[in-house]
């Protein structure tokens, strides 16, 4: 699995990847729930150098659009999507308060919409 995000192939692959499901909308008249188009995938980035949360940092703007290829989350195949990055959130390693250093990174992505 190589995930990249606007054909970047990044340096660094995450240690998690989590698809959110599909946002309720209602019921249709038989009581099926309908459910929005779009969903959201979390990413998670541990033990970070420099380099690589610099790397994802370039790579993820908030609120840009973005293209990004990440594994299906049905069948699991690497398929090309089109969404946001809603939320970059850097986790701080701060044992030592002195050298407070990136551990890891959370990436939230939104409006991708599934096939």
């Amino acid at each position: 699995m190589r995930i990249t995000i606007d054909d970047i192939l990044l340096d660094i692959q995450p240690t998690g990847v989590n698809w959110g499901d599909p946002p309720p909308l209602g019921h249709d008249g038989n009581g099926v729930p309908i459910t929005g188009p779009y969903r959201s995938c979390s990413l998670s980035f541990d033990r970070l150098t420099t380099l690589h949360f610099q790397q994802l940092f370039a790579a993820s703007r908030d609120g840009d659009s973005h293209t990004v290829r990440l594994p299906h989350p049905e069948n699991g195949l690497m398929t090309e999507y089109a969404c946001y990055v809603n939320q970059f959130s850097p986790r701080l390693n701060v044992r030592d308060l002195c050298e407070a250093a990136a551990a890891g990174v959370d990436i939230v992505l939104n409006r991708i919409e599934v096939t």
